[in-house]
């Protein structure tokens, strides 16, 4: 892996070891309603990064970010969330899939000032590998946009709004300028083609008659209209 940035190459080594000593523990999170409330577990992952759900949810989350950072932006953004002076929740939440995940943060001054704030993404870990919904790229084209691409996606507003470098009304613009190199990164690493994201927009993954919906991760919610 290519490292640009001079004397970062030790602290991404040292930074990654983090991921060894995770630890998991058991906390009440009653926050779903359309659950019934039950003990969730909590993961330290380490780069001030916890994840809650309940334990495959918070495993999803892991595999997740395990493979955001085998890429250089991967590891970049998750290093900018570590050397902030705040904590990232990231959340499963069942409703998140309506719109592909939500980062939310205290709307003070301190998200565009440098200061930051303490960031939440609530996150649906139960989206299949591939996603809930394609993008527009070039030529209107719909593309993937997989689980581990949404989910970089709401790190890169994360990183935004946790280092106080928020772009206000530009941020979604600036998020899909990140994603594009993470999605070119990665597509490189796995050997796979690159589809360019171009637009905000995108459609839900829905099949073709109701009976195939798969209520198990909430498809009904954006495929029911």
């Amino acid at each position: 892996m290519r490292i640009v940035k001079k004397g970062l190459t030790l602290k991404i080594i040292i930074t990654i070891l983090l991921l060894s000593s995770n630890q998991l523990s058991s906390a009440s999170d009653l926050s779903d309603s359309h659950q019934t409330p039950q003990f969730t577990d909590s993961l330290h992952y380490g780069f001030k990064i916890d994840l809650r759900g309940d334990y495959r949810a918070i495993m999803r989350f892991k595999r997740w970010i395990d493979i955001i950072a085998q890429v250089p932006s991967g590891i970049s953004t998750l290093w900018a969330i570590s050397q902030s002076n705040h904590q990232l929740l990231i959340k499963h939440s069942h409703f998140s899939v309506i719109s592909s995940g939500r980062t939310s943060a205290p709307m003070t001054r301190n998200l565009t000032n440098g200061i930051g704030e303490d960031v939440e993404i609530k996150f649906n870990a139960y989206i299949p590998d591939q996603g809930s919904h394609r993008v527009y790229g070039e030529n209107r084209r719909l593309i993937e946009f997989t689980a581990v691409q949404n989910l970089f996606h709401e790190l890169a507003h994360a990183k935004h709004k946790m280092t106080g470098h928020w772009p206000y009304s530009r941020s979604e613009f600036a998020a899909i300028k990140e994603e594009n190199v993470f999605r070119k990164e990665l597509a490189e690493l796995q050997n796979q083609p690159y589809f360019r994201r171009t637009h905000i927009r995108g459609e839900s993954i829905c099949p073709q008659t109701a009976e195939q919906i798969d209520t198990s991760w909430g498809q009904d919610l954006i495929c029911n209209s």
